[in-house]
């Protein structure tokens, strides 16, 4: 029997980094890819992990945990990584209402994550607003949070963490 889609709900792809569970809009994402066979990019910022090759692509790799102002993670066996869609891409969904797409761009980008979890999919007004206590310089990550049983997830802002790397860049040239 095939689900109809709920107006009032949505589908995240959840990860972990380190302990803490995060997700971002299914709607941004390509796919997820267990080659984390990166090669560094000599004197590239530290958010910047690599490139990685994807079936003749070659994809920048962008370090989540170093964006949102913390070190960098080691790559381990369970290590994948989470590629974006285009620009391109995300112009060709119908639902796009919510969408914001500033900053994306028709080179494929993907974030690096711990471990993948599950397809969440969550009701609109089980969404909490971000915590007040989270000091700004972290909480410009976060669209809200949400609980499925006794894990919290952190909805993370896919066009904040990619503002913060085209900072990087853009100040590293001046």
């Amino acid at each position: 029997m095939k689900r109809k889609k709920r107006y009032n709900e949505q589908q995240f792809v959840s990860f972990r980094i380190d302990e803490t569970w995060y997700c971002f809009d299914i709607r941004y994402i390509r796919e997820i890819n267990q080659n984390t066979d990166i090669m560094q990019v000599p004197l590239s910022e530290k958010h910047i992990r690599g490139l990685v090759n994807i079936r003749g692509q070659v994809v920048l790799v962008l370090d989540t945990d170093v964006l949102m102002t913390a070190a960098p993670r080691p790559v381990t066996p369970y290590s994948q990584i989470i590629i974006l869609k285009t620009l391109n891409e995300l112009s060709q969904i119908s639902d796009l209402d919510d969408l914001v797409t500033e900053h994306l761009d028709d080179k494929p980008i993907c974030f690096l994550a711990d471990q993948i979890g599950d397809i969440l999919v969550t009701a609109t007004d089980e969404i909490e607003p971000v915590p007040p206590h989270l000091p700004e310089s972290k909480s410009r990550f976060y669209l809200g949070v949400t609980q499925k049983g006794s894990i919290l997830y952190s909805i993370l802002d896919i066009p904040a963490l990619l503002e913060v790397s085209y900072t990087f860049e853009t100040e590293k040239q001046l």
